[in-house]
Protein backbone atom coordinates (compact mmCIF):
# COMPACT_ATOMS: atom_id res chain seq x y z
CA UNK A 1 0.00 0.00 0.00
CA UNK A 2 2.69 2.45 1.01
CA UNK A 3 4.77 1.66 -2.08
CA UNK A 4 1.77 2.34 -4.32
CA UNK A 5 1.08 5.57 -2.49
CA UNK A 6 4.71 6.67 -2.85
CA UNK A 7 4.65 5.94 -6.56
CA UNK A 8 1.22 7.36 -7.33
CA UNK A 9 0.83 9.85 -4.46
CA UNK A 10 -2.65 10.99 -3.47
CA UNK A 11 -4.14 9.42 -6.59
CA UNK A 12 -2.79 6.07 -5.43
CA UNK A 13 -4.42 6.49 -2.01
CA UNK A 14 -7.79 7.35 -3.58
CA UNK A 15 -7.54 4.33 -5.89
CA UNK A 16 -6.70 2.04 -2.96
CA UNK A 17 -9.62 3.45 -0.93
CA UNK A 18 -12.01 3.00 -3.86
CA UNK A 19 -10.82 -0.58 -4.42
CA UNK A 20 -11.34 -1.46 -0.75
CA UNK A 21 -14.80 0.17 -0.72
CA UNK A 22 -15.78 -1.69 -3.89
CA UNK A 23 -14.52 -5.01 -2.50
CA UNK A 24 -16.27 -4.57 0.84
CA UNK A 25 -19.31 -2.81 -0.60
CA UNK A 26 -19.13 -0.10 2.06
CA UNK A 27 -16.83 2.55 3.51
CA UNK A 28 -14.42 1.04 6.01
CA UNK A 29 -14.10 3.09 9.21
CA UNK A 30 -11.24 2.82 11.65
CA UNK A 31 -11.86 4.77 14.87
CA UNK A 32 -13.93 7.36 13.03
CA UNK A 33 -11.57 7.71 10.07
CA UNK A 34 -11.97 6.34 6.62
CA UNK A 35 -9.29 4.04 5.26
CA UNK A 36 -8.16 6.88 2.98
CA UNK A 37 -7.57 9.25 5.90
CA UNK A 38 -5.71 6.56 7.84
CA UNK A 39 -3.48 5.68 4.90
CA UNK A 40 -2.79 9.33 4.20
CA UNK A 41 -1.78 9.88 7.82
CA UNK A 42 0.52 6.84 7.82
CA UNK A 43 2.07 7.91 4.53
CA UNK A 44 2.66 11.43 5.81
CA UNK A 45 4.25 10.09 8.99
CA UNK A 46 6.54 7.76 7.00
CA UNK A 47 7.55 10.57 4.66
CA UNK A 48 8.35 12.90 7.57
CA UNK A 49 10.49 10.25 9.22
CA UNK A 50 12.28 9.52 5.93
CA UNK A 51 12.98 13.20 5.22
CA UNK A 52 14.17 13.74 8.80
CA UNK A 53 16.58 10.80 8.63
CA UNK A 54 17.87 11.85 5.20
CA UNK A 55 18.45 15.40 6.45
CA UNK A 56 20.30 14.16 9.53
CA UNK A 57 22.46 11.87 7.37
CA UNK A 58 23.33 14.65 4.89
CA UNK A 59 24.17 17.05 7.71
CA UNK A 60 26.46 14.46 9.30
CA UNK A 61 28.04 13.53 5.95
CA UNK A 62 28.86 17.08 4.84
CA UNK A 63 29.36 18.87 8.19
CA UNK A 64 33.09 19.28 7.54
CA UNK A 65 32.29 21.81 4.80
CA UNK A 66 31.04 24.24 7.47
CA UNK A 67 34.33 24.05 9.36
CA UNK A 68 36.34 24.41 6.15
CA UNK A 69 34.14 27.33 5.09
CA UNK A 70 34.81 29.10 8.38
CA UNK A 71 38.54 28.61 7.85
CA UNK A 72 38.36 29.87 4.24
CA UNK A 73 36.44 32.98 5.29
CA UNK A 74 39.16 33.94 7.79
CA UNK A 75 42.32 32.82 5.94
CA UNK A 76 41.71 33.41 2.23
CA UNK A 77 41.09 36.97 0.98
CA UNK A 78 37.55 37.56 -0.33
CA UNK A 79 38.76 38.64 -3.79
CA UNK A 80 41.14 35.68 -4.24
CA UNK A 81 40.48 32.95 -6.78
CA UNK A 82 39.66 29.67 -5.04
CA UNK A 83 39.93 26.45 -7.01
CA UNK A 84 39.15 22.96 -5.85
CA UNK A 85 37.93 19.52 -6.69
CA UNK A 86 34.94 19.20 -8.95
CA UNK A 87 31.44 17.77 -8.65
CA UNK A 88 30.54 20.65 -6.36
CA UNK A 89 32.90 19.68 -3.54
CA UNK A 90 34.82 22.96 -3.34
CA UNK A 91 31.62 24.89 -4.03
CA UNK A 92 30.03 23.48 -0.85
CA UNK A 93 33.01 24.71 1.14
CA UNK A 94 32.87 28.08 -0.61
CA UNK A 95 29.13 28.36 0.11
CA UNK A 96 29.79 28.16 3.85
CA UNK A 97 32.53 30.77 3.45
CA UNK A 98 30.29 33.11 1.46
CA UNK A 99 32.71 32.92 -1.46
CA UNK A 100 32.82 31.90 -5.09
CA UNK A 101 34.93 28.92 -6.09
CA UNK A 102 35.93 27.36 -9.38
CA UNK A 103 35.91 23.62 -10.00
CA UNK A 104 39.22 22.51 -11.38
CA UNK A 105 39.50 20.11 -14.28
CA UNK A 106 41.14 16.70 -14.22
CA UNK A 107 44.91 17.00 -14.57
CA UNK A 108 47.53 14.36 -15.32
CA UNK A 109 50.17 15.99 -13.13
CA UNK A 110 50.72 18.82 -10.64
CA UNK A 111 52.51 20.80 -13.37
CA UNK A 112 49.49 20.47 -15.69
CA UNK A 113 47.17 21.48 -12.83
CA UNK A 114 49.32 24.55 -12.13
CA UNK A 115 49.31 25.57 -15.80
CA UNK A 116 45.54 25.05 -16.02
CA UNK A 117 44.83 27.13 -12.91
CA UNK A 118 47.13 29.97 -13.99
CA UNK A 119 45.63 30.03 -17.49
CA UNK A 120 42.03 30.19 -16.21
CA UNK A 121 42.35 32.44 -13.17
CA UNK A 122 40.52 35.76 -13.65
CA UNK A 123 42.66 37.55 -11.02
CA UNK A 124 45.95 35.67 -10.81
CA UNK A 125 47.50 37.84 -8.07
CA UNK A 126 46.08 35.66 -5.28
CA UNK A 127 45.12 32.14 -6.17
CA UNK A 128 44.32 29.22 -3.85
CA UNK A 129 43.57 25.53 -4.32
CA UNK A 130 41.83 22.98 -2.11
CA UNK A 131 42.32 19.25 -2.73
CA UNK A 132 40.11 16.62 -1.11
CA UNK A 133 41.60 13.13 -0.69
CA UNK A 134 38.29 11.31 -1.24
CA UNK A 135 37.82 13.06 -4.59
CA UNK A 136 41.40 12.42 -5.69
CA UNK A 137 41.11 8.71 -4.88
CA UNK A 138 37.94 8.39 -6.96
CA UNK A 139 38.48 10.78 -9.84
CA UNK A 140 42.09 11.98 -10.14
CA UNK A 141 44.56 9.64 -8.36
CA UNK A 142 47.43 11.12 -10.39
CA UNK A 143 47.42 14.07 -7.96
CA UNK A 144 47.45 12.03 -4.72
CA UNK A 145 51.22 12.64 -4.21
CA UNK A 146 50.38 16.34 -3.72
CA UNK A 147 48.90 15.42 -0.34
CA UNK A 148 52.35 14.22 0.78
CA UNK A 149 54.67 16.84 -0.70
CA UNK A 150 54.24 20.26 -2.27
CA UNK A 151 55.19 20.26 -5.95
CA UNK A 152 56.68 23.40 -7.57
CA UNK A 153 54.12 26.18 -7.78
CA UNK A 154 52.13 25.14 -4.70
CA UNK A 155 52.65 25.88 -1.01
CA UNK A 156 50.53 24.18 1.68
CA UNK A 157 48.86 26.70 3.96
CA UNK A 158 46.63 24.28 5.90
CA UNK A 159 45.94 20.57 6.27
CA UNK A 160 42.73 19.09 7.65
CA UNK A 161 41.91 15.48 8.52
CA UNK A 162 38.38 14.10 8.60
CA UNK A 163 37.16 10.49 8.83
CA UNK A 164 35.02 10.48 5.69
CA UNK A 165 36.76 12.72 3.12
CA UNK A 166 40.25 12.02 4.49
CA UNK A 167 42.96 14.63 4.15
CA UNK A 168 42.06 18.03 2.75
CA UNK A 169 44.85 20.44 1.87
CA UNK A 170 44.68 24.14 1.11
CA UNK A 171 47.44 25.57 -1.07
CA UNK A 172 48.61 28.95 -2.18
CA UNK A 173 49.19 28.75 -5.92
CA UNK A 174 52.44 30.53 -6.78
CA UNK A 175 53.81 31.94 -10.00
CA UNK A 176 50.57 32.70 -11.86
CA UNK A 177 51.36 36.40 -12.07
CA UNK A 178 54.67 38.29 -12.01
CA UNK A 179 53.76 39.99 -8.70
CA UNK A 180 52.83 36.60 -7.18
CA UNK A 181 56.07 35.49 -5.58
CA UNK A 182 56.88 33.78 -2.35
CA UNK A 183 60.39 33.93 -0.89
CA UNK A 184 59.98 30.54 0.79
CA UNK A 185 59.45 28.62 -2.48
Amino acid sequence: LVLGANIYGAAGLVAIDQAVQHKLGRTLRLAGMTLLQGLAGILLLLLLITVGLASWNQNKRYAFHRELGAWVSTHIPPHAALYGDGYGIVKLTAFWAGRTAYSRFWAESPAALHEQICRNTPTPAQTYLMLYESFLRQANPELLPMLQQDPPGFRTIATFHYPRPGTIKAYRVLGCAPQDTDKRH
